[in-house]
């Protein structure tokens, strides 16, 4: 599929990249195929960002997260081709719900019309 692709691209270091053979052969140790790779890679990014956003956000502490707002801004532009992936659900969810410390909207205006049309479909 076109969005392997991209996450493959997305998400693999130039050093990996530059040696398909060397990448296949370490997926392979691994004990997976290259879509099924790419798929638990999604899924734990995912989880990351998730769990990055959550503890930001529900930290307890009355200071300014360790989550920047331009962050929150750049992992809402990072969703954009991907809005429709179901792996993509928990992040939009929790992207969707955060509310960090800036005084105006942290999300970019792109992701929201993005959503807006998924959820409309």
């Amino acid at each position: 599929m076109w969005w392997t692709s991209l996450l493959c691209h997305l998400l693999s270091s130039s050093k990996w990249e530059s040696n398909e053979a060397k990448t296949s052969t370490f997926i392979s140790a691994l004990g997976y195929t290259s879509v099924d790779y790419y798929s638990h890679l999604v899924k734990n990014v995912v989880f990351s960002l998730v769990t990055e956003l959550r503890e930001d956000q529900f930290s307890g502490l009355n200071v300014q997260g360790r989550v920047s707002a331009s962050h929150v801004n750049t992992v809402s532009l990072f969703c954009l081709p991907l809005i429709t992936l179901p792996d993509l659900t928990p992040l939009l969810e929790t992207l969707l719900l955060y509310h960090g410390g800036a005084s105006k909207e942290v999300l970019s205006s792109e992701f929201l019309e993005a959503v807006n049309e998924a959820f409309l479909k």
